[in-house]
């Protein structure tokens, strides 16, 4: 059960002023940490546990850098005088930068390289796009927020679990782009829609929604859990379809269906991506340091579903979904990675 999230007066007046204090104490924490691993990492040939330390205090400089730049922000917008288009592009580039450096760093430290496939169409459409992405591996979500931000040219726009607002610099930055954070469990199902369509409604030619369809980062746990759930649920046709997909979890179409159907001018764009599998636990982090293959990143417009109605939409879904595990798998092939061992919960 998660812990509740504090209300916006608590965050506010006694979350955020802290909240520097928290990441600086954490970042003096692994700077020291840090200092027995130059004397020693230089003599190990992959230097592991420096490059991720190094990497963590990037991430901490991050957030702090785009808690301090909304404050920053603040001062010189005030609400009295405050330009909407320019508060938006403002903060879009906080965290256009902000991210952009993590990955620099993220290059020299546990050598991420991003080979991208993005057609020029997706900067050029005059309409909101909703960014559908495969969720696999550690920083995934990071890495489409770039993309949205850098190379579209867009604000992001994400729906998030409310979870995420115990994090000051995610709370408000996000927050002021725009962004839905699902509400709590007392909120009624009438509530949740009205507030989801006013969500959907609220998108411009400048935005794009962010959506992650199979609602949690890949594992084979997660892979053996839905097979699990089909078998219990009498259903085969999934079960079938979860077992020939081994590199995806089934996409739920409930969210997309309800963007689709409450903002007709969405344009969907599919994000695939490979080279973060083998990074979705520590463990799997430690064993991929430095990272031996480049991170694939290709990007599509797609037509949008026939009608937005739930079957269709779900459909629609699986069918690039299927897609995506293909060319996961011709990928993974290519570079002689053994494909995930057979599903299973023990």
């Amino acid at each position: 059960m998660s812990v509740p999230v504090p209300p916006l007066v608590v965050r506010r007046v006694l979350r955020d002023p802290l909240w520097p204090v928290l990441l600086g104490a954490l970042a003096l924490l692994l700077g020291l940490l840090a200092l027995p691993l130059l004397v020693l990492e230089p003599w190990r040939r992959r230097n592991r546990a420096l490059r991720l330390v190094r990497l963590a205090i990037a991430g901490i400089a991050a957030d702090l850098g785009i808690l301090l730049g909304c404050w920053w922000l603040w001062l010189r917008h005030p609400p009295w005088r405050r330009d909407p288009v320019a508060w938006r592009e403002q903060h879009t580039a906080l965290l256009d930068h902000r991210l952009t450096t993590v990955l620099q760093v993220a290059e020299r430290t546990v050598g991420l390289q991003l080979r991208t496939d993005i057609p020029p169409v997706v900067a050029r459409t005059p309409h909101p796009l909703l960014v559908l992405s495969r969720h696999i591996g550690s920083g995934d979500s990071l890495l489409v927020a770039y993309l949205v931000a850098h190379t579209f040219g867009r604000t992001p726009r994400v729906m998030l679990k409310r979870f995420l607002l115990w994090d000051a610099a995610a709370d408000l930055l996000l927050n002021r782009l725009g962004s839905y954070f699902l509400p709590p469990r007392r909120v009624n199902v009438a509530e949740r829609d009205r507030r989801l369509e006013a969500f959907a409604r609220s998108l411009d030619a400048h935005d794009a929604l962010i959506l992650f369809p199979e609602g949690g980062n890949w594992s084979p746990r997660r892979h053996a859990a839905s097979i699990e759930w089909a078998e219990q649920n009498g259903n085969p046709a999934l079960q079938e379809w979860i077992r020939d997909h081994p590199r995806v979890l089934v996409p739920r179409a409930k969210g997309t269906q309800q963007m689709l159907e409450d903002s007709p001018d969405l344009v969907p764009v599919i994000i695939a991506h490979h080279g973060l599998d083998r990074t979705g636990s520590l463990g799997q982090i430690w064993r991929a340091v430095p990272l031996a293959h480049p991170v694939d990143v290709v990007v599509r417009v797609v037509d949008r579903p026939r009608s937005s109605d739930l079957e269709v939409v779900d459909l629609w879904l699986r069918e690039h979904w299927s897609q995506i595990d293909r060319w996961a798998g011709e990928l993974a092939a290519a570079v002689g990675e053994q494909p995930p061992p057979p599903s299973r919960l023990d």
